[in-house]
């Protein structure tokens, strides 16, 4: 996504919308902390992204059901909660499949700016 300009009057350059990719670890707190000051600055909304990539998931997609999924899904939504509690709109999005390539099933359809934590 390009940026493009709000109606605010003052020209600035702001993100409508930040996908925000997850892997569970303790590295995803550096771009949580990074995503709240970049997300307040241009007024936008997440789009947080956990794929989920066990074998249930590998193999049945939106369909499984497993420990990984219930956990995967219990942490999004916290951390889904944590941007709502200080006025940042967003949405969380389990994907399944391998994250490293291109075999991801996903319901996003939005032009993003993607942030990933390394």
């Amino acid at each position: 996504m390009t940026p493009e300009t709000r109606g605010d009057g003052n020209g600035t350059a702001m993100y409508d919308t930040i996908l925000v990719t997850l892997d569970g670890t303790p590295t995803d707190r550096a771009i949580i902390e990074h995503v709240k000051q970049l997300a307040k600055l241009a007024q936008s909304r997440l789009v947080l992204l956990h794929v989920a990539d066990g074998w249930a998931a590998r193999t049945y997609g939106p369909d499984a059901i497993s420990p990984e999924i219930a956990e995967d899904t219990t942490y999004l939504e916290k951390v889904r909660a944590e941007f709502e509690s200080i006025g940042i709109p967003a949405q969380a999005e389990l994907a399944y499949g391998e994250p490293s390539t291109s075999r991801v099933q996903h319901n996003i359809s939005a032009p993003v700016l993607l942030l990933r934590a390394k």
